[in-house]
Parts: C-alpha cells; structure tokens; sequence
C-alpha cells in the first residue's frame, strides 16, 4: 500500500512569501469519493511550521472533501468518522475538535490510517488514487481549507492578513 507523502505534489504557482513566512500548496489527492487535501508550510497546522521537505513532517494540517466538493467533518460524516485507529470510535476526531473542518497537526501515522480508511469505505485500488493536478477548482479548495484553517477558533491578525493575500490570489488566476 503507497504512503500518502508519495502523493503530495507542490503546486508549481503555489509558492510565495509572507512577513511570517513561506507558504506552498500541495495539490489534493482523490481517494475514491473523497479528496484530501494535506498541507505543510509556515502557515499550516503542523510540526514542524515550516516549508521544508516531505519527509521532515512529523504531523500535516488534513482537510477532507467528498464528491460534491463540501467539506467531511466529524459532525456531518459517520462514514469516515466512524472508525479510528485500532477500530475505536472516533478515534481521528480529537485531530478535528469541536467539529472543525481541518484536522490540525495530524500525526504522519494517523493520515496514513485515514488515507487507507478512504481508500477501504471507497471500494478504491490503489492504482485508482493519484494526485489531483491541473484542476483549479480542486486546487482553489485547497487554498480555502489552507486559508480557512479551524472554523471554531478566532482568527488571529496574521491569519486573517493570510487569509486575505490568499484570497487576492485566486482572484488573480480567476477562480
């Protein structure tokens, strides 16, 4: 079974720089019904907080959507939710507290159980999972959940000053 990182392809016009730091977008990755859209830069939820290598990332910022492109929570989704790790219940929740449409600093082990999970309650071969490219909607909902982060929280002036320049930017490619 292919690890999830062997997926994750940066976005060539995703690159650009804020006061903070650096920011990347990798594109999604179709599993089944659902695309994940994993994350790491300065920017995202995840260890470390930097723009840095794959294979450096010890946790990932996780966002799911399903066929109609609307956001997978645990408060709207059994069927992805349902079972953790180790089958217990819920398990992948705590990573999306209080219902929030992004999973925050998801250990590597934990998106790969997830992204088998996906590929399980799909029907899915692995061959048939691949990474999204070229495929601006797909792309603009991973700038979205990169720039949405947790919906439950207040945003601080950073985010929100992020939030913005992203939002410029899809203006600027006409999504």
């Amino acid at each position: 079974m292919s690890d999830f990182r062997s997926l994750l392809v940066e976005d060539s016009d995703s690159r650009f720089s804020m006061p903070i730091g650096d920011f990347r977008l990798f594109n999604p990755i179709k599993v089944g019904k659902y695309t994940l859209s994993i994350q790491a830069h300065s920017g995202a939820y995840c260890k470390p907080a930097a723009s840095l290598g794959i294979a450096d990332y010890e946790e990932f910022e996780v966002a799911i959507f399903d066929e109609n492109d609307d956001w997978v929570k645990p408060d709207n989704s059994s069927e992805v939710f349902a079972k953790g790790p180790d089958d217990e219940w819920g398990a992948w929740t705590e990573y999306w507290p209080d219902g929030s449409s992004v999973g925050g600093y998801v250990p590597v082990k934990i998106v790969q159980q997830l992204f088998r999970h996906l590929q399980e309650i799909s029907g899915d071969a692995e061959e048939e999972v691949a990474a999204v490219e070229n495929d601006p909607v797909k792309i603009a909902l991973a700038a979205v959940h990169a720039m949405r982060g947790n919906d439950k929280r207040e945003q601080s002036s950073t985010e929100i000053e992020m939030s913005a320049e992203i939002a410029n930017l899809l203006e600027e490619i006409d999504l």
